[in-house]
């Protein structure tokens, strides 16, 4: 009897406590029903957007390149002789036909002399040879050589009046003299270099284009190159390579702008912007752009059933006004906040953009 008193008490204890905890099967059954409903109850998350459309804007090449002179020489003596006379310094200005140097004399002012003379000579007797060859008191070979004689007289003195000239070395074109290794009183041979002259008006660009791009530039198109010395200046296509280099398979460019004040010198980092085309583009801020599971670049937009869309993007342009952008279609919302917390195919409730409101504009 007292058995069964226990075993009665010890049931009605274990019932309660289930009871308590609330493992009954319907309520549970209940609450699993719930959830779903829950979820589904959630409100779509709100996201800032604005309203873009596109404009025409031109897509351009940027090239990375260097300024280079015009043209650049390096001056050698052309006969021997020692430096008498300097007549321009390292890095001066200088115009054409310049004295940069000057060699001494010596004695060919009397070698020159004395083949003046000697040409005198043979002059007189040449016409004296040609009046007895006329009368036919001379024969025909001594007068062969009465002529030859004055021949070599006169290119004698053609040579000395050369050699004369090549003392006074001189700028062939106007230009800046970069180098001038030697000094007063330094002996020259034939072939010692001089000075190096460097022709910077107009000023070059050079740079590289790749194979894609070479089929989009033409002689004679306008570009903007920025320096790195801050300088921004307005250039020229004035020669495009026919043939890429067989190392990087690129092609050789080179821009010009005109440099009379000198302000641009050669050897300048320089960025060169080629405009190609007219696109339709939309402007956006590069806090905007982010990447989806494959890694392709882009930005969120919102579609006509206020879904989100992962919209690939191609960069076009970009500059302190923003980013220009294809890949959308003419007109866009873009999501401007909020597009890092919600994934393409999510529903969304768009906020349209005030004029003046603080957010990340589009364009």
């Amino acid at each position: 009897m007292r058995s069964s008193y226990w075993m009665a008490a010890a049931v009605v204890v274990g019932a309660t406590a289930w009871v308590a905890s609330g493992q009954m099967p319907g309520r549970a059954e209940t609450e699993v029903e719930k959830k779903p409903a829950a979820i589904q109850a959630a409100p779509a998350p709100a996201v800032r957007v604005a309203e873009s459309v596109a404009e025409n804007r031109a897509r351009r090449i940027v090239l990375r390149g260097r300024t280079e002179p015009n043209r650049q020489v390096v001056i050698r003596a052309e006969t021997m002789g020692r430096v008498a006379t300097i007549g321009a310094g390292r890095g001066s200005a200088v115009a054409k036909d310049t004295p940069i140097i000057e060699l001494a004399e010596d004695d060919r002012p009397a070698r020159l002399a004395e083949a003046r003379a000697l040409l005198t000579q043979r002059e007189v007797e040449f016409r004296a040879s040609r009046t007895l060859a006329d009368r036919g008191f001379r024969a025909d070979n001594q007068h062969a050589v009465a002529k030859a004689q004055l021949d070599s007289a006169r290119a004698l003195v053609t040579r000395m009046e050369v050699e004369t000239r090549r003392l006074n070395i001189r700028a062939p074109f106007a230009g800046v003299l970069e180098s001038r290794p030697v000094e007063l009183g330094d002996y020259l041979k034939e072939g010692d270099t001089v000075a190096t002259l460097v022709d910077l008006d107009p000023v070059i660009v050079v740079a590289h284009l790749t194979e894609v791009d070479r089929a989009r530039v033409a002689i004679g198109q306008t570009a903007v190159a920025r320096l790195a010395t801050g300088q921004e200046i307005p250039v020229r296509v004035r020669y495009l390579s026919a043939n890429a280099d067989s190392a990087t398979r690129t092609f050789r460019i080179e821009l010009e702008s005109p440099n009379a004040d000198g302000k641009v010198i050669g050897g300048v980092t320089a960025e060169i912007l080629l405009a190609v085309e007219q696109v339709a583009a939309h402007r956006i801020t590069p806090a905007l752009l982010g990447l989806d599971e494959r890694g392709v670049i882009g930005v969120k937009t919102v579609d006509g059933g206020d879904k989100v869309v992962f919209q690939p993007i191609r960069i076009v342009d970009d500059g302190p006004d923003g980013m220009w952008v294809t890949g959308l279609p003419e007109r866009a919302r873009i999501i401007t906040v909020g597009h890092e917390f919600v994934r393409a195919g999510q529903n969304v409730r768009p906020v349209m953009e005030k004029a003046g409101d603080a957010g990340g504009k589009a364009s």
